[in-house]
């Protein structure tokens, strides 16, 4: 809908009853009116629509994965631990790697606001001797990683959700950046939904000033829409039998793992995430588990720390001796294709992956020409989460796979203090000085070890160059390539 006019959009928005966004277009600006007409194009006013009746006008009840009976561990036989896991699972995954057989998508819809930096997130440089920005750390692990298979090119697809606030600057990024050394073909990029906020007293959209609607994007599991909205993803879905599913902030994040993709073909499993656990009963981050419905049967969900009791965050599950919900989201999924296509193909099962909330929102009265403050929840927000495909894998089908935070999680969420660029680069730092020492290297006291992500993916080939060798000056930030 990129050139779609004003008499077009107009026309539709009236036909699905929402044509008062335009009621006050011939008194706005050229710049206000040409504001007004790039929100209207990003929004389908007949899935709107359909939200809001199904979703509040029908009354709908909560969602199966809302409210039940109470929360239980997942099964322990379905939970392992990836040290636990060898050349088996490693040469399955790279089997299914040699053929193209495994898609990645980034969500990458953010920009760097909290890092103050109003460029996508993607681009950050966050303050490696190399200067490398997240975006190319995580897409070189993704050819590293396709090297490492043994196939000749490459073959897996990188998808990359952006937004409409950063599609155009992140594909700008690539191109200058020359993809990195992928394969240009095999880079998509597309963009999530945006969704508009929706009155609660009459299920129309609401606008935020004359010329501005109230809209958001539609959430990080913007996937399931994408897969219908753009042929060249729905395509890429089509052709794998699995999808890896990752946030962009995460800077240590193993695209393409083997043993993951191993594990999960392997236990034929319908979808599986990475897990760290907790670090203790208060981290306040989203765990999965059983959740316990009316009728007593249990389905797979992640958990909100806020979700849940103080006495069950601190409970110890006697089987184990640890936490009984200690099963930390990092979101790092791995999805069987068939399934994916059959919850998106599906308008009635994608529609029960939204999530609705009621919001209070700030809205412009034009009979009194002003921004109302409510004091109360006036309106509706539909958002997808990522997660929100759990309840719909089958009992016995979903496994965990618990990884080492200091290996696999470096999130980079904070200008400072907890999950920083600082933490980041320091687990950077610690994770290349492991990888030397077990090779037989000497690291200098203090020092600090970039490895470059095209040297090695785990660690693996350092010691025929690095055994017995002295690195780095004391103190000192060294990257070696």
């Amino acid at each position: 809908m990129e050139s779609t006019s004003y008499t077009t959009l107009k026309e539709l928005f009236t036909t699905h009853g929402q044509g008062h966004i335009f009621d006050h277009y011939e008194s706005l600006s050229p710049e206000g009116q040409s504001l007004l007409l790039d929100e209207a194009r990003q929004i389908d006013p007949a899935l709107t629509n359909r939200l809001y009746r199904d979703l509040v006008n029908s009354h709908a009840p909560a969602k199966s994965s809302e409210g039940g009976r109470g929360f239980l561990p997942i099964e322990l036989e379905m939970v392992q631990d990836r040290s636990q896991l060898g050349e088996g699972e490693r040469e399955i995954g790279n089997a299914l790697i040699r053929e193209g057989s495994v898609a990645v998508v980034v969500l990458a819809g953010g920009q760097g606001t909290r890092l103050g930096s109003d460029r996508p997130k993607g681009e950050y440089n966050i303050g490696l001797p190399s200067g490398k920005s997240i975006f190319q750390i995580l897409t070189e692990r993704y050819i590293k990683a396709q090297q490492l298979a043994g196939g000749a090119v490459q073959k897996c697809k990188l998808l990359i959700m952006t937004s409409e606030l950063n599609h155009k600057q992140t594909i700008q990024f690539y191109e200058e950046n020359h993809f990195f050394g992928a394969v240009k073909e095999n880079v998509i990029f597309f963009m999530q939904s945006m969704i508009p906020l929706i009155s609660s007293s009459n299920g129309k959209i609401i606008m935020e000033e004359p010329h501005k609607i109230s809209i958001g994007p539609n959430g990080n599991g913007a996937l399931f829409d994408a897969v219908q909205r753009y042929p060249e993803v729905k395509a890429v879905i089509e052709s794998v039998k699995y999808v890896q599913v990752i946030g962009v902030d995460n800077v240590l994040n193993r695209l393409l793992d083997p043993l993951f993709i191993g594990f999960t073909h392997q236990n034929q499993l319908q979808a599986s995430m990475k897990s760290c656990v907790k670090r203790d009963a208060t981290e306040p981050v989203g765990a999965v588990m059983k959740r316990v419905q009316e009728d007593g049967s249990t389905m797979y969900d992640i958990v909100e720390y806020s979700e849940i009791t103080k006495e069950d965050a601190t409970a110890i599950n006697p089987a184990t001796g640890e936490l009984k919900f200690n099963l930390g989201n990092i979101l790092v999924f791995l999805i069987r294709a068939d399934l994916l296509m059959k919850l998106c193909k599906n308008v009635e099962t994608l529609n029960s992956l939204y999530h609705k909330a009621h919001k209070k929102v700030p809205f412009w009265d034009f009979e009194q020409n002003a921004l109302i403050k409510p004091t109360a929840p006036n309106c509706w927000k539909f958002e997808l989460f990522i997660h929100n495909f759990l309840p719909f894998c089958e009992p016995g089908s979903f496994g965990v796979l618990k990884v080492s935070r200091e290996d696999e999680f470096g999130p980079v969420k904070n200008a400072e203090g907890v999950d920083s660029p600082q933490t980041a680069r320091d687990l950077i730092f610690g994770q290349g000085q492991r990888w030397l020492s077990k090779a037989g290297a000497t690291v200098a006291e203090g020092v600090k070890v970039e490895l470059d992500v095209m040297l090695s993916y785990e660690g693996e080939g350092l010691e025929e160059k690095y055994a017995g060798k002295e690195i780095g000056e004391q103190g000192a930030a060294t990257y070696i390539k």
